[in-house]
């Protein structure tokens, strides 16, 4: 049987470029315009945290609404091995979870991606 640290070893090393979607994190280089709201400081966290600690490139996409996703799917998941998905994409609608739930149909369809988180 495989030890925690085997495990973490066999996965950080299968990971090697990751895509976070989430509607509050501010990509790298985006003005908040639009959203006066924008995480800059949790997204600029978490890139460091994959870039330092986990040897793993990470793109952070600050998720717009579904159609803008659907014409940006095929980069942001080109090559990569692991979503982390943001699961309330609609803050502000009643059903928070319906494009996030879309998101995650297209990630499963998708050759590419091995691990959602």
């Amino acid at each position: 049987m495989l030890k925690t640290e085997q495990i973490k070893e066999i996965v950080s090393g299968a990971i090697q470029s990751a895509v976070c979607i989430d509607d509050q994190y501010q990509e790298p280089y985006q003005t908040a315009s639009g959203k006066k709201s924008l995480d800059r400081e949790s997204a600029a966290s978490l890139y460091c945290s994959f870039r330092k600690d986990g040897k793993c490139d990470l793109d952070i996409y600050n998720f717009k609404g579904y159609d803008t996703f659907l014409q940006d799917q095929e980069y942001l998941f080109n090559n990569k091995e692991l979503l982390i998905l943001d699961w309330e994409l609609n803050s502000e609608s009643r059903v928070k979870y319906t494009d996030a739930l879309r998101v995650l149909q297209k990630a499963v369809e998708c050759e590419y991606v091995q691990f959602v988180t």
